[in-house]
């Protein structure tokens, strides 16, 4: 999938669009949350897809100047998600998820949608300093060990959460963030954005 970054400069949330490749192809959007594991171009909890826009066109012709309006009409939709996105909803959303795990007696592999936030609610501890992310990312790993994931992804999440519980242990929320916003760094550059494009 080819995407554009479409607000700059870059903080904690990075809102872009994608076409999927091909003269006839898909419309996407959302926003990747760079207080996570690793920054990716997913939709799903994070954004919209042009069949998720009811009524719409399930594809585009990238050719055809007809489906300009196609376009203009779908990212309008995807402007209004965006915003929804923020990092303040972001973290209310993680929040909440932790809270519904914290009362289950143990994740389930079906919450994969709903809790999906979760994922993010350890880094957004550390950026907003809204509590100790220790009991966050230990809630995390118990969350991915439940899941149907390969056993590689699996043991990538559960890494980087207790590589962050040792560096907020040893250096609290200072070297936490500094850590946290190394790795955002390095993997935007990773895909071709450079320091310009990037403010904390």
């Amino acid at each position: 999938m080819k995407t554009t970054l479409i607000r700059e400069p870059i903080g904690w949330t990075i809102p872009w669009i994608g076409a999927s490749k091909g003269s006839f192809g898909r419309l996407h959007a959302g926003v990747a949350p760079a207080v996570e594991q690793a920054v990716s171009w997913r939709t799903g909890p994070y954004g919209l897809d042009m069949v998720d826009v009811r009524g719409g066109p399930r594809g585009i012709d990238f050719g055809a100047t007809d489906d300009l309006d196609v376009a203009r009409t779908f990212v309008g939709h995807a402007l209004v998600r965006i915003d929804e996105l923020s990092p303040t909803a972001l973290a209310e959303k993680g929040e909440r998820g932790l809270q519904v795990m914290f009362d289950l007696v143990s994740p389930r592999s079906d919450m994969d949608l709903p809790s999906r936030y979760v994922m993010g609610a350890v880094g957004w501890r550390i950026v907003n300093d809204s509590g100790n992310p220790v009991e966050a990312a230990e809630q995390c790993i118990r969350y991915v060990e439940f899941q149907t994931w390969e056993r590689a992804t699996k043991d990538e999440s559960i890494g980087f959460y207790r590589e962050l519980i040792d560096v907020w242990t040893s250096g609290g929320r200072d070297e936490s963030l500094t850590w946290l916003a190394e790795r955002r760094d390095r993997q935007l550059a990773e895909l071709g954005y450079g320091d310009d494009a990037i403010v904390d």
